[in-house]
């Protein structure tokens, strides 16, 4: 069927440098065969993002494991490009902690975290009405961490900003070494808001509705 056509396709890509990794991001986007491009209700009110004509959904095609796979291969490479490039201080051989933002990809996130073997906090939401007991989070978090926060979409970073609320409220000097997301969503300024605090934020692909719709013109 389309999705295993279209499985074959982005296996058959290669993955040998950073903008190989950006391709295989935006042969999904492309292909309407993987799913994860919504074309939301003209309402904004009906909305998931009400911002945004197009929803990315990569949470959907991560059930389905020879996809999750592929994806997190590209979100393997992405995170190592950064530290080879040489423009940051960031050494990732040194990073011992994935941080998980509450309600993120959870199983994008795990399955990066074997292939990198790098352990993971997932944060929990108190917003939910529940009484939280104990730290916020599942896993273990200590004050000397090298930790980074991995992220599918962002969006308007508000996850992200709650969960770093969340951590330095316990650990006050906790530090970030970066912000990784494979896809930054320019109409809500979410990752300038985090850089604004002083958080190194990366993102493989930068895109906006226009840029979508194009690139799903392109192949009809």
């Amino acid at each position: 069927d389309q999705l295993n056509i279209t499985l074959l396709k982005l296996r058959s890509m290669n993955i040998g440098t950073v903008d190989d990794a950006k391709s295989k991001i935006k042969y999904l986007i492309k292909n309407k065969g993987s799913g994860i491009v919504i074309k939301q209700d003209n309402n904004p009110a009906k909305r998931v993002y009400p911002e945004v004509k197009y929803y990315i959904n990569l949470i959907t095609c991560s059930c389905y494991d020879p996809f999750l796979f592929e994806i997190a291969c590209v979100f393997k490479k992405f995170i190592y490009s950064i530290g080879e490039d040489g423009k940051n201080d960031i050494d990732i051989t040194k990073i011992n902690k994935l941080i998980i933002p509450y309600d993120s990809n959870f199983r994008l996130a795990y399955k990066l975290s074997e292939l990198l073997r790098i352990p993971f906090v997932l944060m929990r939401s108190s917003d939910d009405g529940r009484i939280t007991v104990g730290e916020p989070w599942d896993g273990n978090i200590s004050h000397d961490d090298e930790a980074i926060i991995i992220h599918d979409v962002l969006v308007s970073g508000d996850q992200i900003k709650k969960s770093i609320v969340k951590i330095i409220n316990i650990y006050p000097t906790y530090e970030i070494k970066g912000i990784f997301c494979l896809i930054n969503r320019r109409e809500k300024h979410g990752k300038q808001d985090l850089e604004a605090t002083d958080y190194k934020v990366f993102s493989l692909l930068d895109i906006n509705d226009e840029e979508i719709e194009r690139m799903q013109e392109d192949i009809q």
